[in-house]
């Protein structure tokens, strides 16, 4: 995707009650994903398999937050070399019914869970 890169963000555009692209972040740090998500998931995230493989892969233990947990280890290597792609490479679209619980809803039980 991006020669050397071990980490590549594309764009995400959300759709609720209203379609709205989420920004892309110029850099990113460990701590970005442990007060909140700066807009990853993995629908929109590209990994290196050597990086992937090094961070441990996806926990399937956990039942949300399963993106910022691997991103908090990806980052803990200490090695990551971070691109965002800017648009007009939208490569992903969310929908994310706001009228039918999920188990990412905010405060959900598995949410809370996740974290």
């Amino acid at each position: 995707v991006v020669d050397g890169a071990a980490v590549v963000l594309s764009g995400l555009v959300r759709v609720s009650s209203r379609r709205s692209k989420c920004p892309l972040p110029d850099a990113l740090s460990a701590d970005d994903f442990l007060a909140g998500n700066p807009g990853v998931q993995g629908s929109n995230l590209f990994v290196s398999l050597d990086t992937l493989m090094q961070a441990g892969l996806f926990d399937e233990a956990l039942m949300s937050c399963t993106d910022r947990d691997l991103m908090i280890r990806i980052f803990d290597l200490n090695r990551p070399s971070f691109v965002a792609v800017s648009p007009p490479r939208w490569t992903v679209i969310h929908y994310a019914d706001e009228d039918r619980p999920r188990m990412s809803t905010f405060g959900s039980p598995a949410k809370l869970n996740g974290l």
